[in-house]
């Protein structure tokens, strides 16, 4: 018969404080294709050169950092989503899709970017994409493009919170 020597509460209840990473090394320019989905925890991607990019997490951050994609679609249920230094290629798109967090892009090239939001701000720096949708439900818009506005098909809306973007515009064809 063993001894339990753990604290009382231990014997209730059976939670785990412990940090478990996983980390996967791929070649700079593999252009695979990767799917991952992630309950709890983050999901980080990073220098690298991919096919298409598909990341859904339920209360974790989304973060991407210097990668080049065919696309990208990024959802989480209650963690922010971050993208910095993207660029698809051969007319890729880009989702960035937080139920209840915060999309923030910055420096991005793309065919097309949408960002949507139920519960926070939707921000973007230096976008370069000829189609750009953005949507806040609770939240502010705000956004900067790399050239002149009226080079953009612009679409956005913030239900509750500020905008500096048009409602709707249609750009020049480039």
């Amino acid at each position: 018969r063993s001894v339990f020597r753990g604290k009382w509460y231990q014997r209730i209840f059976q939670i785990n404080f412990e940090t478990r990473t996983l980390r996967i090394a791929l070649p700079k320019n593999s252009g695979i294709n990767i799917e991952a989905a992630s309950g709890n925890g983050s999901i980080s991607v990073s220098e690298l050169s991919l096919g298409t990019l598909s990341l859904n997490s339920d209360n974790g951050k989304i973060s991407l950092k210097n990668i080049i994609c065919r696309s990208s679609y990024l959802k989480s249920s209650n963690g922010r989503i971050t993208l910095e230094g993207v660029r698809t290629v051969n007319g890729g798109n880009i989702t960035a899709a937080p139920a209840n967090g915060k999309p923030s892009l910055k420096d991005i090239s793309s065919n097309s970017v949408s960002a949507k939001a139920s519960n926070g701000s939707v921000e973007l720096l230096r976008v370069d994409a000829p189609t750009i949708e953005l949507r806040s439900a609770n939240g502010a818009v705000i956004g900067s493009v790399c050239r002149d506005m009226k080079e953009y098909y612009i679409k956005s809306s913030a239900e509750n919170g500020k905008n500096n973007l048009p409602k709707s515009q249609s750009g020049a064809n480039r």
